[in-house]
């Protein structure tokens, strides 16, 4: 079976590509980073899950069939991840075949930019695919989310991959590096589109972005020239509770004056005003319920609330013998509850017993289910709060 590439605990840069679109635009965001938590959710899980199974599959082609581990969770591997990962991993085997050089997470540093000092705080990073193609450098991020649609014209993200891949180039190949005229950027998101959304740019407008946009940000988030600017990008923030010019935004957004009509008698202008407003509103209200959870955790008591146990996916509490106790309590061979080389998930035995007429409730002897982290939810809530304080607390950085 392969060894999965670990994106669960590689470190991961402060000033990461993942918020490139974050501090290239408010300088003063990172400031309200420290001590506050990127909550883990099922959603991002998966997305883990599915760049894990991703490279596995374009390094040696092997990966496990049920399940896959992050952060002490077991994510099970379903049809629609693995329809997802494969359209993926169609993509980059056609592109990579046309290239004269390609790879895999290829892991940078962003040193050079400052050159010959070293960057004023870490800066690196790795690239989910980057190729050689001629005078093209080929840069691809994979996203397994379906919620919001993400294009790659102008993208930070992107733009931070390419540069520190190119610079990577200079550095150890630069008889590919001087072939370099533009910079192709892929977007895959398998679960939205089709089709990739792909953007081009010149080598020398990219390097002009590394220098005047990536450069200049971090510089002056150095020197403490930083100011806030509230947009789109303040979804993604983790600072976007405590933030002063979010709340001043918000709150001018939730008192300015709304058609006081229904919705069906307002014009097409008059309703995408109003989501404008409304989407601001819900990005500082996100923030403040994370900020909650951030005190809750450091022992503050908030009145009304409390945190609560979250509850994952299933999992079996003797993986190598369940096939054995499964047919030893429901008749059958082992071999029924597998699927090589590993047992069957909870589910599918499930699904299999009862086709076999027995009780899938024999299944809950055999299984657990962790605790993933916690909840905000309302004092009223039955669950039992969790025990909190500031030995839970800890810093949880941008995962690329």
């Amino acid at each position: 079976m392969a060894t999965l590439i670990d994106h669960q605990s590689r470190a991961h840069a402060r000033l990461s590509g993942s918020v490139a679109s974050i501090f290239t635009k408010c300088t003063a965001a990172p400031s309200l980073w420290a001590g506050r938590e990127r909550k883990a959710t099922a959603f991002t899980r998966e997305g883990t899950a599915a760049h894990e199974l991703a490279d596995a599959l374009l390094t040696d082609g092997q990966v496990p069939t049920t399940h896959v581990a992050v952060e002490g969770e077991q994510v099970p591997i379903t049809d629609e991840m693995r329809a997802a990962v494969k359209t993926y991993v169609d993509y980059i085997e056609k592109l990579r075949a046309k290239t004269q050089w390609w790879a895999i997470e290829q892991q940078f540093v962003l040193d050079m930019l400052w050159h010959p000092r070293p960057a004023p705080e870490p800066m690196f990073g790795s690239s989910d695919f980057a190729g050689v193609r001629g005078t093209v450098l080929e840069v691809v991020d994979k996203k397994y989310g379906k919620g919001v649609p993400v294009s790659a014209e102008r993208n930070a993200q992107l733009l931070y991959y390419a540069t520190g891949v190119y610079l990577w180039l200079l550095q150890h190949r630069p008889d590919l590096a001087a072939k370099i005229r533009t910079v192709r950027l892929h977007i895959v998101q398998p679960r939205v589109s089709d089709t990739p959304s792909i953007w081009e740019i010149t080598l020398l407008d990219l390097l002009m972005w590394a220098e005047e946009v990536l450069k200049k940000s971090v510089d002056d988030i150095t020197a403490g020239r930083t100011k806030f600017a509230a947009g789109p990008h303040c979804q993604f923030c983790l600072g976007r509770g405590v933030c002063p010019e979010l709340q001043a935004e918000a709150m001018k957004a939730a008192k300015s004056k709304f058609p006081l009509v229904q919705p069906k008698a307002m014009t097409d202008e008059e309703l995408g005003d109003a989501l404008d407003r409304a989407e601001l509103v819900s990005i500082w209200l996100n923030g403040v319920r994370n900020e909650v959870e951030t005190r809750i955790k450091n022992g503050h008591a908030v009145p009304g609330y409390k945190l609560v146990a979250k509850k994952g996916y299933r999992q079996w509490t003797d993986e190598s013998n369940v096939p054995y106790m499964l047919a030893e309590k429901a008749g059958g061979h082992a071999r029924d509850f597998m699927t090589e080389p590993e047992p069957l998930s909870p589910a599918q035995v499930e699904k299999k017993l009862k086709a076999m007429g027995e009780d899938p409730r024999i299944v809950d002897q055999f299984v657990t289910i962790p605790e993933t982290g916690t909840t905000l939810v309302p004092e009223t809530d039955k669950r039992a709060a969790v025990v909190t304080g500031p030995q839970n607390v800890f810093n949880v950085v941008e995962h690329e």
